[in-house]
């Protein structure tokens, strides 16, 4: 759901995202996987790769206190289906937060963050309007927020 905020921002920086949307479509996973290792390495995070396709990249963080599973997903419409499998696989991996990010939208009205009551599991959705603006931000240019090695990627990190 957007709020008007949101809206406001999506009408003053339309051409900015569209030049971003295209940009961030074209994102390798091997390049989402270097960004984040490199963080890793620098953060002293363990990382474990559950799955690395040429779409999906599913990775497990590990630091002192919090275990994340991020999914990094290059597709066009995320099934609710799909969002099941992977709480199934934040249970699996007894994790506490579980992060998915997509190139395109999801199915579900949910995007920003939903709590589910049985697992207790903090789950994100970032969808490519929320990925892109958080990269943006107010005065961010395209060209300088989405080069391969300029990602920012921090706060999908473990605490």
């Amino acid at each position: 759901m957007c709020t008007l905020l949101d809206s406001v921002y999506y009408k003053l920086r339309k051409e900015e995202i569209e030049k971003a949307s295209t940009r961030f479509k074209r994102i390798k996973t091997d390049t989402i996987l270097q960004n984040l290792s490199k963080l890793c390495w620098k953060f002293n995070i363990q990382y474990e790769i559950i799955i690395k396709t040429r779409d999906i990249l599913v990775i497990r963080l590990t630091s002192e206190r919090e275990t994340v599973v991020l999914k990094y997903h290059n597709c066009c419409m995320v099934s609710k289906k799909e969002i099941d499998i992977f709480m199934s696989e934040i249970d699996k991996r007894e994790a506490h937060r579980g992060i998915y990010i997509t190139t395109g939208n999801f199915e579900t009205k949910e995007r920003q963050s939903f709590k589910n009551l049985f697992s207790k599991k903090d789950i994100i959705l970032e969808d490519c309007l929320s990925f892109i603006k958080g990269q943006l931000g107010l005065r961010g240019k395209t060209m300088q927020s989405f080069k391969t090695s300029r990602l920012n990627l921090l706060k999908y990190l473990p605490r």
